[in-house]
Parts: structure tokens; sequence; C-alpha cells
């Protein structure tokens, strides 16, 4: 391990509350405060537990690391209520977009937030042996390192629309879950779906283990499970893709398997929300809502090679009460604490509590910085380092006015004639309108070209 832990001696207040700030408890918004969900929050506290104390090596590793690695990464600052970026660098697709609006979001609703500041990963995982205080995705259920946090999807992820799917207009995840609760909610009956066991998705570097889990399900009786072709993505979720099938689209059957990705796979969320029986194997990588789920309460768990499904489906379709109130049980975990307002909480509760524990900023703004606001504003390819300013975006040429050239204020005031002027400097003092100039052709919008002429000033 690269930190020295502390060994776990109080509850989670006194852990989140060193001495300095004990008279000063966190005021969370009221919606937030009264949760419906036991120990919603409880994985906030697990997670920041570790790193109460750095060391002197590992704190100096820590600050700044976002702009040495210079990829997939986001260093960000709340200062006075006003959020900051330090650094930003692009991840895999939209991922680094949604993760700052659903930031701003929270800002904008709640506000109230401590200073603090955080780096943010953006990958799937690719720091889980670096035990230091990033805000992660991911990370191994055996061996925890950073700090949860709600991954992009629960943002928005429009390069995994499917095109061909007319019940879906957006994977924004606000608009998912109002469809989801709307058509897939407590009066969408389980047993008047189809009896298939449905799956669909991409393969992922995973030992073959994908594809060892279809030759399984395809051996059960009325299942529907196969690989997808992605062929081309674009954040305006115009994609083309062979094969898929849309998220609402899965709930029509009774039965969704979920399938390990590389790491984590953030499928299963809108799996229960369908109110469909998830079967799934126990998460070797958690998210920050993972351990809510139950097996055998909320999902139906399955041998890492799937290799018991076929009795398993055969127990579950003679039990269907049973199978119902599983997929019940699920769907109500996920409408809960998966909720829009259940996920801007806890990013709310994350950044106040990571206040009390991870260490306070260090000097003054860097001159580099920009507002959150700025950056939401910044082209897909910009990147922002703290040592560097904003790399990336396109120019826009501009067509400068006649009046802002030297050339034409040579003679202003002066008494003497001014050249190079146009009849269309003339016409705009009569008519005191300016005038319009056409970069392409260099032609004035009154019709008259250029031509040397002259008139006294």
């Amino acid at each position: 391990m690269l930190l020295r832990r502390v060994p776990a001696a109080c509850s989670w207040i006194c852990l989140l509350l060193p001495v300095s700030l004990s008279l000063r408890p966190l005021q969370p918004p009221e919606i937030c405060a009264r949760t419906e969900v036991p120990e919603f929050y409880a994985q906030i506290y697990r997670d920041l537990e570790p790193y109460k104390v750095l060391d002197e090596q590992h704190l100096a590793f820590y600050d700044g690391f976002c702009a040495r690695r210079q990829k997939a990464c986001i260093r960000l600052r709340i200062v006075n209520g006003a959020a900051y970026v330090l650094d930003m660098f692009p991840g895999y697709q939209s991922r680094h977009r949604s993760t700052l609006h659903a930031i701003y979001r929270v800002i904008s609703r709640f506000g109230n937030l401590p200073d603090v500041e955080v780096t943010i990963d953006l990958t799937d995982g690719e720091l889980q042996n670096i035990d230091l205080p990033f805000l992660v995705i991911t990370h191994k259920k055996e061996a925890p390192v950073g700090i949860l946090y709600p991954d992009f999807t629960f943002y928005s992820w429009p390069e995994s629309m499917c095109p061909s799917s007319e019940s879906e207009i957006s994977h924004n995840y606000d608009q998912l879950f109002r469809e989801f609760r709307q058509h897939w909610g407590v009066r969408a009956r389980w047993q008047n779906r189809s009896d298939t066991l449905f799956w669909r998705g991409a393969p992922v570097e995973d030992q073959g283990a994908r594809s060892v889990a279809l030759e399984q399900i395809a051996a059960v009786e009325h299942s529907d499970a196969k690989f997808i072709s992605w062929k081309a993505v674009s954040s305006t979720g115009q994609n083309e893709v062979q094969g898929c099938v849309g998220l609402l689209e899965q709930c029509k059957h009774r039965y969704l398997a979920f399938l390990a990705g590389t790491t984590y796979s953030s499928r299963i969320k809108y799996q229960l929300l369908c109110g469909s029986l998830v079967l799934a194997q126990e998460p070797r990588f958690l998210e920050w809502w993972s351990r809510l789920l139950a097996p055998g309460v909320h999902y139906v768990p399955v041998e890492t090679n799937w290799a018991n499904v076929q009795p398993l489906m055969q127990l579950l379709r003679q039990n269907p009460l049973q199978a119902a109130r599983i997929a019940r049980q699920g769907q109500r975990l996920a409408m809960t604490a998966l909720s829009p307002t259940s996920v801007d909480c806890y990013w709310w509760m994350l950044l106040a509590s990571s206040a009390r524990v991870l260490p306070p900023a260090s000097g003054p703004l860097s001159l580099n910085a920009r507002p959150l606001e700025d950056v939401l504003l910044l082209p897909d390819d910009a990147t922002l380092s703290s040592l560097h300013g904003l790399k990336g975006g396109i120019s826009m040429q501009v067509a400068p006015k006649p009046e802002t050239q030297d050339r034409w204020w040579s003679g202003v005031g002066s008494g003497r004639v001014v050249c190079n002027a146009t009849e269309n400097d003339a016409a705009e003092r009569e008519v005191g309108r300016p005038a319009q100039v056409h970069p392409t052709s260099g032609s004035l919008g009154l019709g008259y070209d250029r031509y040397d002429s002259c008139f006294s000033s």
C-alpha cells in the first residue's frame, strides 16, 4: 500500500469530524438528510476513512497528479461556493463533460458546499494500484482504493444510444429515469412480460468470459443473448451499431442477464429499473452504490462462469411469485437509491465530506484556472492544464471593420483627406448604420466594392 492507513477506531461521525471541525457539523440539504435508503452514504465514510492522514511523500505525489498525468482526469476546486477547474484532460468519449455537468448541477441545485479540492479519475479503474484519495468510478471489492463517485452515466451517455430504438430519444439519465418510472413502474406487471432470458452487449477484454457466459445462456430454453457490433459513435447520439436493443426495450422480458465488463459495467442499474428479474455474478468491481445490492434480495446470483444458469432458470420458472418478488425489490431499490435526486444528494455529501478529510487546497488559484461554467463551453478536444493553460479548439477568423484599421483612422480629426476609404463608409455616416462586410468576397453590404476613394474629413 502506498499510504499509511489509520485503524478504524471510531464511528464515521468522529471519523469525518476532526477535532478542529467537530463543532461545525455538515448541514446537508433537507431532502438529502431524510433519505429512505438505510446506510445510503456509508460508502463515502468507508472510502474516506483510510485517507485521514497522508505523509509528506504521498501528499506531494497526490498534489498536482492530474497535471502531470495529462490523461483522463479533472482537478476541481470549490472556493466560496464557486467551482474552478484547475486541470482537465478528457477521458473516453464525453464522460469528462457529463461529470462536470453533474457537479455543476449539484452546486446550482443545493449550494452551501465548503471549500474543497478533488482530483477525479475518468477511467474504468486504471488507478487501481495507486492508493491515493482520487475520486474514482470503480474499485476492486477485495482491494478498494480511491473514493467512489457516481459515474458519467448518471448524467448522460449519448454515445451508448441505439439508433434503431423508437422508445428512446436520449440517454440523459433524468429522461431515462422518467421513462422507466412511467412505462415500467409498479403498474407494469412482471407476469405480462415475455418468459425470455435476455441480454445484448458488446465483447470486452475479459479473456473470453462473456463468450463462455453466452454459450451457457444459449442452452437455456427461451433465451436470447447476442453480441452487438458498434461501428461509430458520436456525442450527438447519432451512432451506428448492429443488433442494438434499447434500454427500455429490454424491459419487455422477465429475465435479464447482467454480464460483467472488463472492470465494472453500468448496465445493471437500467436492468433493475425495468422491474425485470436480474441474474448476475456477484460483482468483483464496485460502484458507489454496489454495496446496497443484496444477492437473493435484489437480484439472483449466478456462478462466475454461468455454469448453473440452466437449473437456476428452471427453479425460477417453477417459482414465479418468488422471482417476481425479487424483481420488485430490485426495482424499488433502484427507484429510491438511484433517483436523480438521490444521485445529486450523494454528490453533495461526497464533496462536503471530502472537505473534512482530503488535503486542503494548497496556495491560491492558478492563473490558468477557469470557472466551471467556462469549461463546460469548451470544445471536445480542449485540455486545461494548471501548468500550461488551455489548448485545443478551432479559431474562427473574423473580418475586421474598416474603422478599426490604422489606415482608416490616419486622417480623422486632422483636416487631411482620408484615402483608401469606400463609398460605403460615407454611406454609413449618412444613414447612421454599420456596413456589412462579407468576409469571403470583400464586398460591402450596400452593394459597393472597395476602391480607392477619398473624402474630406
